[in-house]
């Protein structure tokens, strides 16, 4: 045999991937791996690693150790502002423009009227209640907090974020988010 040809086999380098929300993205630096996890834009978690896989390991055990220590402290079943702000972050893909004008006439106070947000956005009220619907159950994913089954869902979700909401209120009342709601959208909007 004169030259056989040696097999290589490629080794990964970096990579960029999602673990509960968060945007995980690893690599090598020097003679180890470095990693971050993102939270929308802002960066959270930094971890290392000998390997790509072991700075990956170190992200996603800090993120299951925040969640556990966030679950912990919860005081009842309602989110703290912490961890709303946290969701609003990782839900931030699921902020329409509607919910932006919506977050922007929370820092007024935490009662709104959905037909001013509704002229202000260009959106319909169904539109409106619908991106709301789906951020409150973003929420309720992100935290793991358990919403009841069938059409209670819709009511279970928005009282995670609001005392007088939607489907409860009637069309001509004010909407009444919860104080901890409103400190995250304020902290959310400043990011």
């Amino acid at each position: 045999m004169l030259n056989s040809p040696t097999i290589r086999t490629p080794v990964r380098r970096s990579t960029d991937e999602t673990y509960r929300r968060y945007r995980l993205i690893a690599g090598q630096r020097g003679d180890g791996f470095s990693a971050v996890a993102y939270a929308g834009t802002v960066c959270v978690f930094t971890g290392s690693g000998c390997d790509l896989d072991g700075a990956i390991y170190d992200l996603k055990s800090q993120i299951d150790r925040d969640f556990d220590r966030r679950a912990s402290e919860r005081s009842g079943e309602l989110p703290s502002r912490e961890e709303l702000e946290l969701a609003l972050a990782l839900a931030s893909t699921r902020i329409t423009p509607a919910l932006h004008h919506l977050l922007q006439a929370l820092c007024h106070g935490p009662e709104i009227s959905p037909q001013l947000v509704q002229r202000r956005s260009g959106a319909s009220e169904e539109t409106l209640m619908r991106d709301l619907v789906r951020l409150a159950r973003s929420v309720a994913d992100i935290l793991s907090l358990p919403l009841p089954k069938g059409t209670a869902n819709v009511g279970g979700a928005l009282k995670l974020i609001g005392e007088r909401v939607g489907i409860s209120a009637g069309a001509d009342e004010t909407w009444i988010f919860r104080p901890a709601f409103v400190a995250a959208a304020e902290a959310h909007l400043v990011r």
